[in-house]
């Protein structure tokens, strides 16, 4: 059985925040600074990275590495959570992404989190 293989699923790319709440892997879409306090709470996190443009939050008990891009500066805010699961026999990580900025800077920042997924599991893939 492979390590570690690669799945990515990509949710909406979302303008202005909705009427309606919205969900990513089993939380509610709420400010970057609630997220973060929440899966703290609710499930042990551990915030990993915490700089002016990124907040990552390590959520063991669920398996998931959550990435939020930060607003500010022009930039928007956008919520990425990379879950480890079983499908066929494998091992694999799914991405599941809500950007709320314009599609071609979400695509250029999904694209730099893939990269660095890459390269960061590189050596579990020989």
């Amino acid at each position: 059985m492979p390590l570690l293989a690669g799945s990515l699923l990509v949710g909406p790319l979302a303008m202005p925040a909705p009427a309606s709440a919205e969900a990513l892997c089993g939380h509610e879409v709420v400010s970057i600074e609630q997220m973060v306090r929440d899966i703290q709470a609710k499930a042990g996190g551990r915030v990993s990275l915490d700089n002016a443009s990124f907040v990552a939050v390590d959520d063991p008990a669920n398996m998931i590495l959550w990435t939020f891009a930060k607003p500010s500066g022009g930039r928007f805010p956008a919520y990425i959570c990379r879950k480890v699961v079983q499908e066929d026999g494998k091992v694999v990580v799914q991405l599941r992404a809500l950007c709320r900025g314009p599609k071609p800077e979400c695509d250029a920042l999904i694209a730099s989190v893939l990269d660095q997924q890459q390269k960061a599991t590189q050596s579990l893939r020989r």
